[in-house]
């Protein structure tokens, strides 16, 4: 009896941790979501004075946010920010977000590994959400999807490294 009762206890106690665990995941990814934004921009920013050839170029990185919350439910890559921008507003469940540019004026392969990293970062991937991303920004299968993660590492370095998820 008091073996099962014991076994009950430890049984509750991790399921109670678990819970608790999870709840404590979501708060801080939640908190994380809503300054790294503005975290990563400043970032790039600072970067993109001392860019190589190779980072240059026409395409442009962006995140649609909560114009309160700051929250950040999609991510985008685009080579015209203004056309994207009057996309979106057209877009009944993306009208009312707001668009922050995040990178401006990089290469493609930049463009494309930074997208893919603010994806998974920000967890916009849900084809359930039509204000989040339907799609990858880089499919499992792309050939060249470790050279474009690779570009935004290598621009970005150890910089970006918030909450236990780098990219």
């Amino acid at each position: 009896m008091a073996l099962g009762l014991g076994l009950g206890r430890i049984a509750l106690g991790a399921a109670a941790k678990a819970f608790l665990g999870i709840v404590a995941k979501q708060a801080i990814a939640v908190t994380c979501a809503v300054v790294t934004a503005s975290v990563v921009k400043s970032i790039a920013n600072s970067k993109s004075t001392t860019m190589t050839k190779e980072q240059k170029g026409n395409n442009n990185v962006y995140v649609l946010e909560e114009p309160i919350t700051k929250k950040v439910e999609y991510v985008g890559r685009t080579t015209n920010i203004e056309v994207r921008k009057s996309q979106h507003q057209n877009d009944p469940n993306k009208g009312n977000l707001n668009m922050v540019p995040i990178l401006e004026n990089v290469s493609y392969s930049l463009a494309r590994g930074t997208e893919q990293g603010l994806i998974e970062y920000y967890q916009t991937l849900n084809r359930g959400n039509y204000r989040n991303n339907q799609i990858r920004g880089i499919s499992p299968f792309n050939p060249n999807r470790r050279k474009y993660i690779q570009d935004s590492y290598d621009f970005f370095g150890e910089e970006i490294y918030v909450g236990g998820i780098q990219w």
